[in-house]
């Protein structure tokens, strides 16, 4: 879907970013920071989300609000042109998950990323930086889940090895 195999983007004025989960803890510093590096910042946030977390940056930051579709993401991807992507939402529980919790975390951790990545096929997006989660590693192994949210995230980065 996408080629890394390029140079670094620099931080500064001129350059596009796209975060998902800007309307976090990390996402909203992450986007201030960018912010105050001068980067041109868009955020990607469902229907219902509170962007209380974006308020001090809320005049430099473009958010938009995700449908649910792929088509809706590549729309999102096609008006931002972003060089780069902080993939930073997430759907995590605390501890095991209850049987209500398996298909939200499916979507939010493994359906909706891998439509962020038809949205940066769709634009040409050079970078995508994600995150993952130390419970992927339990006992400092290269993979061992301690739950289904580690599942999931380690079955998206699975799926950005394929692109």
């Amino acid at each position: 879907m996408f080629n890394m195999k390029h140079s670094k983007p620099r931080p500064g004025p001129g350059h596009v970013a796209l975060l998902t989960g800007a309307t976090g803890y990390v996402g909203s510093n992450l986007a201030g920071r960018l912010v105050a590096d001068e980067w041109s910042v868009h955020a990607v946030a469902r229907e219902n989300s509170d962007l209380t977390h974006l308020s001090s940056i809320e005049h430099a930051v473009t958010v938009h609000r995700h449908d649910g579709s792929t088509e809706g993401m590549v729309r999102i991807f096609r008006d931002a042109e972003p060089e780069v992507v902080f993939h930073l939402a997430a759907l995590a529980t605390s501890g095991q998950h209850g049987q209500a919790d398996a298909v939200p975390l499916l979507t939010s951790n493994v359906v909706f990323p891998t439509q962020v990545l038809e949205g940066v096929a769709a634009a040409g997006t050079k970078w995508i930086v994600n995150t993952g989660t130390f419970s992927q590693h339990y006992g400092d192994s290269d993979y061992d889940p301690t739950n289904l949210y580690a599942s999931t995230k380690q079955a998206f980065e699975s799926i950005l090895f394929y692109c």
